[in-house]
Protein backbone atom coordinates (compact mmCIF):
# COMPACT_ATOMS: atom_id res chain seq x y z
CA UNK A 1 0.00 0.00 0.00
CA UNK A 2 1.35 3.51 -0.72
CA UNK A 3 1.61 6.60 1.60
CA UNK A 4 -1.03 8.14 -0.51
CA UNK A 5 -3.41 4.90 -0.87
CA UNK A 6 -2.72 4.87 3.62
CA UNK A 7 -4.33 8.45 3.60
CA UNK A 8 -7.51 7.59 1.64
CA UNK A 9 -7.80 4.22 3.38
CA UNK A 10 -7.80 5.94 6.65
CA UNK A 11 -10.48 8.71 5.65
CA UNK A 12 -12.66 5.98 4.38
CA UNK A 13 -13.31 4.98 8.00
CA UNK A 14 -13.98 8.09 9.66
CA UNK A 15 -17.79 8.94 10.34
CA UNK A 16 -19.25 11.92 9.31
CA UNK A 17 -19.02 13.20 12.83
CA UNK A 18 -15.09 13.11 12.90
CA UNK A 19 -14.61 14.28 9.50
CA UNK A 20 -15.95 17.38 10.54
CA UNK A 21 -13.86 17.23 13.73
CA UNK A 22 -10.90 16.93 10.82
CA UNK A 23 -11.40 20.08 9.56
CA UNK A 24 -11.19 21.70 13.04
CA UNK A 25 -7.93 19.91 13.70
CA UNK A 26 -6.59 21.40 10.27
CA UNK A 27 -7.34 24.47 10.65
CA UNK A 28 -6.20 24.44 14.51
CA UNK A 29 -2.53 25.93 14.66
CA UNK A 30 -1.77 23.28 17.27
CA UNK A 31 -1.94 20.36 14.92
CA UNK A 32 -0.85 22.11 11.96
CA UNK A 33 0.97 25.54 10.45
CA UNK A 34 1.33 24.00 7.16
CA UNK A 35 -1.14 26.08 4.66
CA UNK A 36 -0.84 23.46 1.85
CA UNK A 37 -1.66 20.66 4.17
CA UNK A 38 -4.52 21.90 5.19
CA UNK A 39 -6.03 22.62 1.94
CA UNK A 40 -5.02 19.26 0.76
CA UNK A 41 -6.80 17.44 3.72
CA UNK A 42 -10.23 19.67 2.91
CA UNK A 43 -9.63 18.97 -0.77
CA UNK A 44 -9.52 15.13 0.06
CA UNK A 45 -12.70 15.11 2.56
CA UNK A 46 -14.42 17.13 -0.42
CA UNK A 47 -13.51 14.91 -3.66
CA UNK A 48 -13.50 11.67 -1.39
CA UNK A 49 -16.30 10.63 -3.22
CA UNK A 50 -13.92 11.45 -6.72
CA UNK A 51 -11.19 9.43 -5.36
CA UNK A 52 -13.13 6.10 -5.02
CA UNK A 53 -15.43 4.18 -6.82
CA UNK A 54 -15.61 2.13 -10.42
CA UNK A 55 -13.53 5.47 -12.06
CA UNK A 56 -11.52 7.29 -9.64
CA UNK A 57 -9.22 9.98 -10.18
CA UNK A 58 -5.90 9.77 -11.02
CA UNK A 59 -3.87 11.68 -7.81
CA UNK A 60 -2.07 13.92 -10.56
CA UNK A 61 -5.30 14.72 -11.36
CA UNK A 62 -6.46 15.23 -7.81
CA UNK A 63 -2.98 17.49 -6.76
CA UNK A 64 -4.37 19.79 -10.40
CA UNK A 65 -7.66 20.47 -8.59
CA UNK A 66 -6.95 21.42 -5.48
CA UNK A 67 -3.79 23.12 -6.23
CA UNK A 68 -4.47 24.63 -9.96
CA UNK A 69 -1.49 26.43 -11.67
CA UNK A 70 1.06 25.09 -8.92
CA UNK A 71 3.34 22.84 -9.56
CA UNK A 72 4.70 20.28 -7.08
CA UNK A 73 7.93 18.10 -6.86
CA UNK A 74 7.60 14.31 -6.40
CA UNK A 75 9.53 15.26 -3.48
CA UNK A 76 7.21 18.12 -1.73
CA UNK A 77 4.58 15.49 -2.16
CA UNK A 78 5.94 13.10 -0.50
CA UNK A 79 7.08 15.68 2.33
CA UNK A 80 3.40 16.51 2.19
CA UNK A 81 2.14 13.06 2.54
CA UNK A 82 4.21 12.48 5.56
CA UNK A 83 2.75 15.19 7.46
CA UNK A 84 -0.50 14.17 6.48
CA UNK A 85 -0.22 10.84 7.80
CA UNK A 86 1.55 12.45 10.99
CA UNK A 87 -1.67 14.78 11.60
CA UNK A 88 -4.29 12.20 11.04
CA UNK A 89 -2.61 9.67 13.44
CA UNK A 90 -2.66 12.73 15.98
CA UNK A 91 -5.88 13.33 15.07
CA UNK A 92 -6.82 9.60 15.75
CA UNK A 93 -5.25 9.17 19.17
CA UNK A 94 -6.91 12.51 20.31
CA UNK A 95 -9.99 11.93 19.31
CA UNK A 96 -10.01 8.40 20.93
CA UNK A 97 -8.43 9.91 24.14
CA UNK A 98 -11.37 12.60 23.94
CA UNK A 99 -14.07 9.41 23.72
CA UNK A 100 -13.24 7.23 25.74
CA UNK A 101 -13.62 8.17 29.24
CA UNK A 102 -11.84 5.67 30.91
CA UNK A 103 -8.49 6.19 28.92
CA UNK A 104 -8.64 10.07 30.03
CA UNK A 105 -9.11 9.02 33.65
CA UNK A 106 -6.40 6.98 33.45
CA UNK A 107 -4.22 9.59 32.02
CA UNK A 108 -5.32 11.83 34.77
CA UNK A 109 -4.62 9.44 37.73
CA UNK A 110 -1.13 8.50 36.38
CA UNK A 111 -0.46 12.05 35.99
CA UNK A 112 -1.79 13.41 39.50
CA UNK A 113 0.31 10.25 40.86
CA UNK A 114 3.16 11.07 39.17
CA UNK A 115 3.23 14.75 40.04
CA UNK A 116 2.03 13.63 43.75
CA UNK A 117 -1.01 15.19 43.70
CA UNK A 118 -2.68 12.21 45.92
CA UNK A 119 -5.93 13.93 46.84
CA UNK A 120 -7.06 14.83 42.72
CA UNK A 121 -5.90 11.17 41.84
CA UNK A 122 -8.16 10.07 44.63
CA UNK A 123 -10.68 11.59 43.49
CA UNK A 124 -10.01 10.53 39.58
CA UNK A 125 -9.82 7.19 41.01
CA UNK A 126 -13.60 7.31 42.65
CA UNK A 127 -15.30 8.70 39.31
CA UNK A 128 -13.43 5.69 37.35
CA UNK A 129 -14.65 2.87 40.05
CA UNK A 130 -18.08 4.48 39.87
CA UNK A 131 -18.20 4.59 35.62
CA UNK A 132 -16.96 1.23 35.38
CA UNK A 133 -19.57 -0.45 37.73
CA UNK A 134 -22.35 1.24 35.62
CA UNK A 135 -20.64 -0.42 32.64
CA UNK A 136 -23.08 -3.34 31.32
CA UNK A 137 -21.39 -5.12 28.75
CA UNK A 138 -18.50 -7.28 30.81
CA UNK A 139 -16.37 -7.70 27.36
CA UNK A 140 -12.87 -7.85 27.15
CA UNK A 141 -12.18 -3.74 27.54
CA UNK A 142 -14.40 -4.13 30.24
CA UNK A 143 -11.85 -6.50 32.22
CA UNK A 144 -9.34 -4.53 31.37
CA UNK A 145 -10.01 -1.54 32.28
CA UNK A 146 -10.83 -3.49 35.60
CA UNK A 147 -7.47 -4.44 35.93
CA UNK A 148 -6.32 -1.03 35.29
CA UNK A 149 -8.50 1.01 38.18
CA UNK A 150 -7.24 -2.30 40.63
CA UNK A 151 -3.54 -1.52 39.66
CA UNK A 152 -3.78 2.28 39.91
CA UNK A 153 -5.43 1.68 43.64
CA UNK A 154 -2.98 -0.50 44.61
CA UNK A 155 -0.20 2.00 43.65
CA UNK A 156 -1.70 4.77 44.77
CA UNK A 157 -1.93 3.36 48.02
CA UNK A 158 1.47 2.22 47.96
CA UNK A 159 3.15 5.66 47.27
CA UNK A 160 0.52 7.55 49.27
CA UNK A 161 -1.44 6.27 52.18
CA UNK A 162 0.75 3.25 52.94
CA UNK A 163 4.22 4.84 52.71
CA UNK A 164 5.91 2.26 51.20
CA UNK A 165 3.99 -0.74 52.97
CA UNK A 166 1.90 -3.43 50.38
CA UNK A 167 -1.41 -2.65 50.58
CA UNK A 168 -2.43 -6.24 50.77
CA UNK A 169 -6.13 -5.32 50.99
CA UNK A 170 -6.61 -4.31 47.83
CA UNK A 171 -4.19 -6.94 46.47
CA UNK A 172 -6.96 -9.58 46.46
CA UNK A 173 -9.40 -7.77 44.00
CA UNK A 174 -6.15 -6.89 41.44
CA UNK A 175 -5.52 -10.41 41.62
CA UNK A 176 -9.39 -11.41 40.74
CA UNK A 177 -9.76 -8.81 38.01
CA UNK A 178 -6.63 -9.99 36.45
CA UNK A 179 -7.75 -13.75 36.72
CA UNK A 180 -10.99 -13.05 35.02
CA UNK A 181 -9.28 -11.15 32.20
CA UNK A 182 -6.57 -14.17 31.80
CA UNK A 183 -8.80 -16.85 31.82
CA UNK A 184 -12.06 -15.35 29.91
CA UNK A 185 -9.33 -14.03 27.17
CA UNK A 186 -8.16 -17.76 27.35
CA UNK A 187 -11.08 -19.37 26.65
CA UNK A 188 -11.85 -17.85 24.21
CA UNK A 189 -8.56 -18.58 22.14
CA UNK A 190 -9.32 -22.16 23.51
CA UNK A 191 -13.09 -21.67 21.40
CA UNK A 192 -11.58 -20.16 17.84
CA UNK A 193 -9.00 -22.83 17.94
CA UNK A 194 -11.58 -25.57 18.21
CA UNK A 195 -13.63 -23.26 15.53
CA UNK A 196 -10.64 -22.65 13.23
CA UNK A 197 -9.04 -26.11 13.51
CA UNK A 198 -12.25 -28.16 14.20
CA UNK A 199 -11.88 -31.57 15.14
CA UNK A 200 -7.93 -31.91 13.65
CA UNK A 201 -6.57 -29.96 16.66
CA UNK A 202 -2.64 -30.47 16.84
CA UNK A 203 -1.29 -31.77 19.68
CA UNK A 204 0.23 -28.50 20.96
CA UNK A 205 -3.35 -26.75 20.57
CA UNK A 206 -5.00 -29.73 22.74
CA UNK A 207 -2.71 -29.71 25.66
CA UNK A 208 -3.09 -26.12 25.80
CA UNK A 209 -7.22 -26.43 26.30
CA UNK A 210 -7.01 -28.75 28.44
CA UNK A 211 -4.19 -27.27 30.31
CA UNK A 212 -6.95 -24.28 30.29
CA UNK A 213 -10.01 -26.10 31.52
CA UNK A 214 -8.38 -27.73 34.21
CA UNK A 215 -6.70 -24.70 35.77
CA UNK A 216 -10.30 -22.88 35.80
CA UNK A 217 -11.29 -26.49 37.73
CA UNK A 218 -8.64 -26.24 40.21
CA UNK A 219 -9.79 -22.23 40.81
CA UNK A 220 -13.42 -21.77 42.23
CA UNK A 221 -12.86 -18.58 42.78
CA UNK A 222 -13.42 -16.96 38.92
CA UNK A 223 -16.13 -19.50 38.41
CA UNK A 224 -19.03 -16.59 39.31
CA UNK A 225 -17.78 -14.79 36.37
CA UNK A 226 -20.34 -15.20 33.15
CA UNK A 227 -17.96 -15.21 30.88
CA UNK A 228 -15.98 -17.49 32.06
CA UNK A 229 -18.96 -20.51 32.93
CA UNK A 230 -19.78 -19.83 29.22
CA UNK A 231 -16.78 -20.27 27.42
CA UNK A 232 -15.72 -23.08 30.21
CA UNK A 233 -19.05 -25.22 28.93
CA UNK A 234 -17.96 -24.17 24.98
CA UNK A 235 -15.14 -25.42 25.28
CA UNK A 236 -15.63 -28.37 27.40
CA UNK A 237 -18.39 -29.34 24.99
CA UNK A 238 -16.51 -29.24 21.86
CA UNK A 239 -13.38 -31.14 23.99
CA UNK A 240 -15.21 -34.02 25.21
CA UNK A 241 -18.40 -34.00 22.76
CA UNK A 242 -21.05 -33.52 25.66
CA UNK A 243 -23.45 -31.40 25.37
CA UNK A 244 -23.22 -28.49 27.86
CA UNK A 245 -25.47 -26.28 25.55
CA UNK A 246 -28.48 -25.88 28.09
CA UNK A 247 -26.12 -24.67 30.24
CA UNK A 248 -24.48 -22.02 28.09
CA UNK A 249 -28.08 -20.66 27.15
CA UNK A 250 -28.90 -20.66 30.68
CA UNK A 251 -25.70 -18.63 31.31
CA UNK A 252 -26.81 -15.84 28.99
CA UNK A 253 -29.69 -15.98 29.32
CA UNK A 254 -29.22 -14.56 32.95
CA UNK A 255 -26.79 -12.45 31.87
CA UNK A 256 -26.96 -11.49 28.59
CA UNK A 257 -26.83 -7.60 28.87
CA UNK A 258 -23.07 -8.57 29.63
CA UNK A 259 -21.96 -9.92 27.30
CA UNK A 260 -21.41 -8.17 23.90
CA UNK A 261 -22.85 -8.85 20.70
CA UNK A 262 -20.16 -10.13 18.80
CA UNK A 263 -19.72 -12.83 21.60
CA UNK A 264 -23.02 -13.65 21.82
CA UNK A 265 -23.25 -14.09 17.99
CA UNK A 266 -20.09 -16.36 17.80
CA UNK A 267 -21.15 -18.22 21.27
CA UNK A 268 -24.36 -19.28 19.14
CA UNK A 269 -22.71 -19.75 15.63
CA UNK A 270 -20.35 -22.30 17.86
CA UNK A 271 -23.23 -24.07 19.25
CA UNK A 272 -24.74 -24.61 15.55
CA UNK A 273 -21.82 -26.06 14.47
CA UNK A 274 -21.42 -28.54 17.55
CA UNK A 275 -25.28 -29.79 16.73
CA UNK A 276 -24.10 -29.56 13.01
CA UNK A 277 -21.17 -32.74 14.07
CA UNK A 278 -24.17 -34.35 15.92
CA UNK A 279 -26.18 -34.07 13.19
CA UNK A 280 -24.01 -35.88 11.13
CA UNK A 281 -23.32 -38.25 13.31
CA UNK A 282 -27.17 -39.47 12.59
CA UNK A 283 -28.69 -37.59 15.64
CA UNK A 284 -31.34 -35.95 13.47
CA UNK A 285 -33.32 -34.32 16.32
CA UNK A 286 -29.93 -31.65 16.39
CA UNK A 287 -31.54 -30.44 12.95
CA UNK A 288 -34.46 -29.04 14.83
CA UNK A 289 -31.89 -27.89 17.36
CA UNK A 290 -30.47 -25.71 15.16
CA UNK A 291 -33.32 -23.85 13.93
CA UNK A 292 -34.14 -23.02 17.23
CA UNK A 293 -30.89 -21.65 17.95
CA UNK A 294 -30.81 -19.85 14.20
CA UNK A 295 -34.76 -18.74 15.20
CA UNK A 296 -33.13 -17.21 18.67
CA UNK A 297 -30.16 -15.38 16.86
CA UNK A 298 -32.30 -13.91 14.57
CA UNK A 299 -34.92 -12.60 16.84
CA UNK A 300 -32.19 -11.46 19.82
CA UNK A 301 -30.87 -9.84 16.59
CA UNK A 302 -27.13 -11.27 16.70
CA UNK A 303 -26.73 -11.98 13.41
CA UNK A 304 -27.47 -8.73 11.64
CA UNK A 305 -24.41 -6.83 10.00
CA UNK A 306 -23.83 -3.02 11.02
CA UNK A 307 -26.10 -1.54 8.69
CA UNK A 308 -29.47 -3.85 10.67
CA UNK A 309 -29.79 -6.06 8.11
CA UNK A 310 -29.58 -10.32 8.06
CA UNK A 311 -26.30 -11.77 6.89
CA UNK A 312 -27.60 -13.09 3.86
CA UNK A 313 -25.71 -16.81 4.37
CA UNK A 314 -27.50 -16.93 7.54
CA UNK A 315 -30.87 -16.52 6.26
CA UNK A 316 -30.51 -19.14 3.92
CA UNK A 317 -29.01 -21.40 6.72
CA UNK A 318 -32.30 -20.47 9.04
CA UNK A 319 -34.53 -21.30 5.99
CA UNK A 320 -32.81 -24.58 4.82
CA UNK A 321 -33.28 -25.99 8.86
CA UNK A 322 -36.53 -24.72 8.78
CA UNK A 323 -37.34 -27.56 6.15
CA UNK A 324 -36.24 -30.18 8.70
CA UNK A 325 -37.98 -28.21 11.29
CA UNK A 326 -41.37 -28.48 9.82
CA UNK A 327 -41.10 -31.13 7.71
CA UNK A 328 -44.03 -29.17 5.34
CA UNK A 329 -42.53 -26.96 2.06
CA UNK A 330 -45.78 -25.12 2.17
CA UNK A 331 -44.66 -22.78 4.47
CA UNK A 332 -41.64 -21.78 2.83
CA UNK A 333 -42.95 -19.08 1.10
CA UNK A 334 -44.28 -17.17 3.79
CA UNK A 335 -40.94 -17.04 6.01
CA UNK A 336 -38.95 -16.11 2.48
CA UNK A 337 -41.73 -13.04 2.50
CA UNK A 338 -41.69 -12.24 6.07
CA UNK A 339 -37.80 -12.15 6.09
CA UNK A 340 -37.33 -10.30 2.53
CA UNK A 341 -37.64 -7.02 4.02
CA UNK A 342 -34.36 -7.91 6.80
CA UNK A 343 -32.33 -8.55 3.92
CA UNK A 344 -30.09 -5.41 3.08
CA UNK A 345 -31.11 -4.02 -0.32
CA UNK A 346 -28.22 -4.74 -2.39
CA UNK A 347 -28.00 -8.38 -1.78
CA UNK A 348 -31.53 -8.87 -1.50
CA UNK A 349 -32.59 -9.70 -5.36
CA UNK A 350 -29.95 -12.08 -5.06
CA UNK A 351 -30.56 -13.68 -1.88
CA UNK A 352 -34.46 -14.40 -2.72
CA UNK A 353 -33.99 -15.87 -6.02
CA UNK A 354 -31.30 -18.38 -4.02
CA UNK A 355 -34.11 -18.93 -0.85
CA UNK A 356 -36.73 -19.59 -3.96
CA UNK A 357 -34.32 -22.15 -5.39
CA UNK A 358 -34.11 -23.75 -2.32
CA UNK A 359 -38.34 -23.88 -2.09
CA UNK A 360 -38.44 -25.22 -5.30
CA UNK A 361 -35.81 -27.94 -4.90
CA UNK A 362 -38.26 -28.95 -1.99
CA UNK A 363 -41.14 -28.53 -4.13
CA UNK A 364 -39.18 -30.86 -6.94
CA UNK A 365 -39.45 -27.76 -9.36
CA UNK A 366 -35.63 -28.21 -11.01
CA UNK A 367 -35.96 -26.08 -13.37
CA UNK A 368 -36.51 -23.05 -11.72
CA UNK A 369 -33.90 -24.14 -9.15
CA UNK A 370 -31.64 -23.65 -12.59
CA UNK A 371 -32.92 -20.68 -13.56
CA UNK A 372 -32.58 -18.78 -10.19
CA UNK A 373 -29.35 -20.32 -8.94
CA UNK A 374 -28.24 -18.91 -12.77
CA UNK A 375 -29.67 -16.23 -12.53
CA UNK A 376 -28.52 -14.92 -9.32
CA UNK A 377 -25.16 -13.02 -8.14
CA UNK A 378 -22.93 -15.26 -5.58
CA UNK A 379 -22.89 -12.79 -2.44
CA UNK A 380 -19.47 -14.61 -1.03
CA UNK A 381 -18.06 -17.96 -0.91
CA UNK A 382 -20.49 -20.03 1.26
CA UNK A 383 -23.17 -18.79 -0.41
CA UNK A 384 -21.29 -20.19 -3.92
CA UNK A 385 -20.79 -23.25 -2.28
CA UNK A 386 -24.52 -23.32 -1.18
CA UNK A 387 -25.16 -22.49 -4.76
CA UNK A 388 -23.24 -25.09 -6.08
CA UNK A 389 -24.27 -27.93 -4.25
CA UNK A 390 -27.96 -27.01 -4.81
CA UNK A 391 -27.01 -27.34 -8.61
CA UNK A 392 -25.44 -30.53 -8.25
CA UNK A 393 -28.37 -32.01 -6.27
CA UNK A 394 -30.77 -30.86 -8.51
CA UNK A 395 -28.98 -32.41 -11.55
CA UNK A 396 -28.98 -35.70 -9.95
CA UNK A 397 -32.29 -35.78 -9.09
CA UNK A 398 -33.14 -34.81 -13.02
CA UNK A 399 -30.67 -37.45 -13.96
CA UNK A 400 -28.35 -35.40 -15.78
CA UNK A 401 -25.42 -37.24 -16.08
CA UNK A 402 -22.99 -34.80 -18.31
CA UNK A 403 -24.35 -31.69 -16.47
CA UNK A 404 -23.62 -33.28 -13.00
CA UNK A 405 -20.51 -34.45 -14.04
CA UNK A 406 -18.91 -31.11 -14.94
CA UNK A 407 -20.75 -29.61 -12.20
CA UNK A 408 -18.93 -31.82 -9.82
CA UNK A 409 -15.61 -30.97 -11.64
CA UNK A 410 -16.20 -27.53 -11.30
CA UNK A 411 -17.13 -27.59 -7.82
CA UNK A 412 -13.65 -29.08 -6.94
CA UNK A 413 -11.93 -26.62 -9.04
CA UNK A 414 -13.66 -24.26 -6.60
CA UNK A 415 -12.82 -25.42 -3.25
CA UNK A 416 -9.58 -26.07 -4.45
CA UNK A 417 -9.38 -21.99 -5.29
CA UNK A 418 -11.17 -21.47 -1.59
CA UNK A 419 -7.72 -20.14 0.05
CA UNK A 420 -8.75 -18.86 2.70
CA UNK A 421 -11.93 -20.90 3.95
CA UNK A 422 -10.97 -23.05 7.87
CA UNK A 423 -9.90 -26.41 6.89
CA UNK A 424 -13.23 -28.43 8.07
CA UNK A 425 -15.00 -26.29 5.56
CA UNK A 426 -12.83 -27.04 2.62
CA UNK A 427 -12.88 -30.65 3.75
CA UNK A 428 -16.51 -31.06 4.09
CA UNK A 429 -17.21 -29.68 0.86
CA UNK A 430 -14.17 -31.91 -0.63
CA UNK A 431 -16.36 -34.93 1.11
CA UNK A 432 -19.56 -34.11 -0.65
CA UNK A 433 -18.06 -33.66 -3.78
CA UNK A 434 -16.64 -37.02 -3.47
CA UNK A 435 -19.57 -38.86 -2.57
CA UNK A 436 -21.50 -37.13 -5.43
CA UNK A 437 -18.95 -38.67 -7.54
CA UNK A 438 -19.27 -41.99 -6.11
CA UNK A 439 -23.30 -41.49 -6.56
CA UNK A 440 -22.30 -40.80 -10.37
CA UNK A 441 -20.35 -44.32 -10.56
CA UNK A 442 -22.83 -46.95 -8.53
CA UNK A 443 -24.98 -48.59 -11.34
CA UNK A 444 -27.18 -50.14 -8.82
CA UNK A 445 -27.27 -49.71 -4.55
CA UNK A 446 -28.20 -52.41 -3.33
CA UNK A 447 -27.66 -53.51 0.27
CA UNK A 448 -24.18 -53.96 0.96
CA UNK A 449 -23.32 -50.83 -1.30
CA UNK A 450 -25.77 -49.25 1.24
CA UNK A 451 -23.87 -50.04 4.26
CA UNK A 452 -20.49 -49.00 2.92
CA UNK A 453 -21.74 -46.28 2.34
CA UNK A 454 -23.22 -45.15 5.52
CA UNK A 455 -20.03 -46.85 7.17
CA UNK A 456 -18.22 -44.08 5.06
CA UNK A 457 -20.25 -40.94 5.60
CA UNK A 458 -20.13 -42.00 9.52
CA UNK A 459 -16.23 -41.91 9.75
CA UNK A 460 -16.06 -38.92 8.21
CA UNK A 461 -15.43 -35.85 10.35
CA UNK A 462 -16.47 -33.03 8.12
CA UNK A 463 -19.65 -33.27 5.81
CA UNK A 464 -22.11 -31.23 4.27
CA UNK A 465 -25.32 -32.40 2.89
CA UNK A 466 -25.40 -35.10 4.81
CA UNK A 467 -28.99 -36.37 5.62
CA UNK A 468 -29.36 -35.61 1.43
CA UNK A 469 -26.87 -37.92 0.97
CA UNK A 470 -27.82 -40.51 3.31
CA UNK A 471 -31.38 -40.89 1.62
CA UNK A 472 -29.53 -41.05 -2.11
CA UNK A 473 -27.49 -43.90 -0.65
CA UNK A 474 -30.31 -45.45 1.04
CA UNK A 475 -28.92 -46.23 4.51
Amino acid sequence: MTIYEKILCFVSFLSEENKKRLVECVDSPFFNTHENLSEWVKGLLIFEDKLKGEEPWEEAYFWEVIFPNQEFSIHRKYRLYRKVVVLLEDFLVTTQALDSFFYRKKTLINYYMEHQCHELAQEEIGQYEAKLRKVAVHDTFYLDAAIEIEGLKVTQSWQFEQRGKFPTALFSPLIKALDNYYYAYRLQLCAHLQYIEGMQLSKDNIYYIQHTLSQIEQNITIWVFPHVQAYYYLVKMFQTSTDFSQKIIAVISKHEQEFPLTELTSIYARLRGFYTFEAQKGDKDALSTIYNLYKTSIEKGWVYDQHGYIIPNVFLNFLQYSIYFYQNPDFLPQLIEEYSSKIAPTAQESCLLIAEAIAAFVGKNYELVLYNVRTAKMLDVMISLKVRRLEMKTYFEMGDIDSLTNSVNTFRVFIQRCENLQKHIVQANRNFASEVYHLLNAAHIGTAISKKAEIRLKKMDFLVEYWWLKEKWKC
